[in-house]
């Protein structure tokens, strides 16, 4: 990992379009959330907290989903980690297409209470 802060200022960044083109919903439903422990290293680790039981994301399994959620080791092709700013923005996404699809099943709800 390298770093636990994202420059997220749009006076960084050149937009490149709406999110909300691709189906969020569709790609956080392909992740998977996995429990896990780290495999042990050959030098002892001072991390204490390395062989706790863990919970998250498999790196190639992000890859596999949307590779902009990826962080690649130095050959720009093996995952070695995921994008935390990433997974957050497509549950983001995720929400307001449910939202969408939910605002659009109770118009249809009240359309048929109505005409009843």
């Amino acid at each position: 990992q390298s770093s636990s802060c994202t420059i997220s200022s749009r006076r960084f960044k050149v937009e490149d379009g709406d999110a909300h083109d691709n189906d969020m919903l569709a790609d956080v439903m392909k992740l998977k959330p996995t429990f896990f422990h780290m495999k042990p290293r050959e030098q002892p680790d001072k991390d204490p907290n390395r062989q706790a039981p863990q919970l998250g994301l498999i790196a190639e399994d992000v890859a596999a989903v949307d590779k902009r959620a990826s962080v690649f080791d130095d050959d720009m092709a093996t995952p070695k980690s995921y994008r935390p700013e990433a997974i957050i923005a497509m549950l983001v996404g995720a929400v307001h297409a449910q939202e969408a699809e939910l605002t659009e099943l109770r118009a249809e709800l009240a359309t048929v209470r109505g005409a009843k």
